[in-house]
Order: structure tokens, then sequence, then C-alpha cells
């Protein structure tokens, strides 16, 4: 069984859509799997499959099942690679742009002041002052390996943020991030009863369900107001802002709607899971388009570093002691995060 409450917990990596947690409860470490797809199918199937393992509560954090005690032995991909083995693989592609960065930094202009050294002075004998030789010896810190690391953060932080710079709001465009905005019916093929079973129709109903769907699709073409028109009729209206690209609540009823004129209904489109009517209220919805921007923005920045650095692999030579490497291990170690407590909480 696994517990209900961990003493840390932090984020480890995306694996399409699930996340993945490193956590420990003081005696134990765990991975923790989460979905995050909206599809109701796969998040469903991912429910099955952990359903003889506990729900794991943890504050900030949606459902998670564990998947693991012996966390840094436990495969978390396709290709059977350890929990420990990924870990190490993102440490040290990390160590190596960290590395690349700082030597690059004059390109940038980045340098470390006075001021900056001695905060990194003072935050290293902060840091060896707070963990005792055991701690110490376990990852091998004394003041100038602490220095050195804070150092080499520092420039990687301020040279990606330097590169960052490069790419800025005006190299998004509205056409390239425009949003439009719908609202739609859907009408599902399935029933839920009062006590959440589920009952998929059968064809004749399908049928007669299609028949009102047609029907209202009809008549909210010649209604002004789709949402008043759709509670009229018993069914309930969403909005949804959406691109060429998106997929969700439907692909199908995305490719429909993305071929409407602003102002115009859609007739009925047969979804995965249901029936949809749609009316395009908007061609180019502001908030949306300019969420997606930013989104598009941080996008390109971040593609801006990953090209720069790659240009610097390229040009340099990297050699890693592989007899060392190989060392250093992590299944001995454990993890303490601390955690902040929310507003409201002190004192409980």
């Amino acid at each position: 069984m696994f517990p209900e409450q961990f003493t840390s917990i932090s984020f480890y990596q995306k694996k399409k859509n699930i996340l993945l947690y490193r956590a420990t409860d003081g005696t134990h470490r765990y991975v923790l799997k989460s979905i995050i797809t909206k599809d109701a199918a796969v998040r469903q199937a991912f429910y099955d499959e952990y359903e003889s393992l506990c729900c794991l509560n943890f504050p900030s954090l949606p459902v998670y099942y564990g998947i693991s005690e012996d966390a840094w032995k436990q495969n978390v991909s396709d290709d059977e690679t350890t929990y420990e083995a990924s870990l190490k693989k993102d440490i040290m592609k990390n160590l190596q742009n960290a590395v690349l960065e700082r030597q690059n930094a004059e390109e940038y202009k980045i340098s470390l002041s006075d001021e900056d050294k001695a905060k990194i002075k003072e935050t290293a004998k902060a840091f060896m002052k707070d963990n005792d030789a055991k701690a110490e010896k376990a990852v091998t810190a004394d003041q100038e390996t602490v220095e050195n690391y804070l150092e080499l953060v520092t420039y990687q932080k301020r040279v990606e943020d330097a590169i960052r710079a490069t790419v800025t709001e005006e190299d998004i465009t509205d056409k390239e991030a425009a949003q439009k905005k719908m609202q739609y019916v859907y009408i599902a093929f399935s029933t839920t009863d009062e006590a959440g079973n589920v009952t998929l129709m059968e064809d004749d109903q399908k049928k007669e369900i299609k028949k009102q769907a047609d029907a209202f699709a009809k008549g909210a073409a010649e209604q002004e107001d789709f949402a008043a028109y759709a509670g009229q009729e018993g069914y309930t209206a969403a909005d949804a802002t959406f691109d060429k690209n998106s997929t969700d609540p439907d692909a199908k009823l995305i490719e429909a709607a993305d071929k409407l004129k602003e102002g115009e209904v859609s007739d009925v489109i047969e979804g995965e899971t249901g029936y949809y009517v749609a009316k395009l209220t908007s061609t180019l919805d502001r908030e949306a388009t300019d969420q997606k921007k930013q989104e598009l923005l941080s996008e390109k920045q971040s593609d801006a570093v990953t090209k720069q650095l790659k240009k610097w692999k390229k040009d340099t030579k990297i050699k890693v002691k592989k007899r060392l490497w190989k060392k250093v291990r992590f299944d001995k170690q454990g993890v303490t995060i601390k955690q902040q407590q929310s507003e409201g909480t002190e004192g409980e």
C-alpha cells in the first residue's frame, strides 16, 4: 500500500501525456505517475491500469498513482531505461549545457561582478554550515565545489536569458497565433444514471438524437443568441477557442468549425463520442490570441536556446570520463525538499 502523504515531492519529467514525479515518505522512495490528457478514454485506461494502487494525496497536484517503491531501479521508458539512468542522462546534458554557456558568456557580454562573487561565496558558506559531514560527503561537497557550481548555474541562467531576449513579442504575428472562438452543443452517444453508470446508446437511439440535433442546428441558424436558444431546447452551450491544429474537444468539430464564417452555424457534426452543433462567434478572439502569442513566444525562445547550444556543441569537443561517471549513484541517497505552507494553514 502506498502512503497518502509524502514528506517531499518534486517534478521529474514529462513523458508524452504522462507526468512523472519523485517523492519520499521519509522511509521509502517513490515514482509517481500523473495523467494530463483531457481524453476521457485515455484517462479511464490509466485509472484502470492502476486501480489496485491507492490514490495519492498531495496539495497542489492533481490525481496521481504510485508506480514504484524502489524508484531508482524502476524503468521509466519503453526502452527499459531506469529512473537513475534517465536522471543521470538529464544531469549530464544539463552540465554540458552549463559549461558551454559559461565558456561562451562573453559572446553575450556576460560576466560576474564582485558583488555576484561575494554573494556566491556567502551562499556556499551557508550551504556548508546547514549540512552535516555525512550529507556533504554524499554529494562530494566542499566550499570550492559549491562555489564553482553556483557560479556555473549563474552564468547558465544569465546566458539563457540573454538568448531568450533575442526573440521578442514583435516576432510573433496575429496571423500565426490567431485563435477563433465558437459556441457549441454536445450530445453524447451515452447516458449516465444517478449512480454514475454509463450506458452506450444503441444505433436506433443514435438515429433519434441525430434527428433532434438536425432540428436544433436548423433552428439555431435562425437565432441571434445561440446559447439562449440551446437552453430553450434543453441543451447547454459551451465556449471554445481554437485554431486549425487544435484537437480539443474533438478534432472533427474543430475541422468543421474552422470552415465556418463568423456568425455561421454548422450542420450536425459526428464526433468520436457524440454529435456537435457549432456557431463561429469570432474569427479572431483577442484574449485567446494574445495568450497563444505568449505560448509561441516561450516556445521560440526555448528553440533559440536549443539552437545555440547545438551550434556550440557542434564546435566543441566534449569528453565524458565514463569510468568516473559510472560511480555516481543515487540508490543510497535520499531527497528532502522543504514545502511551503499554504495561506490559512498556519497553526492547523
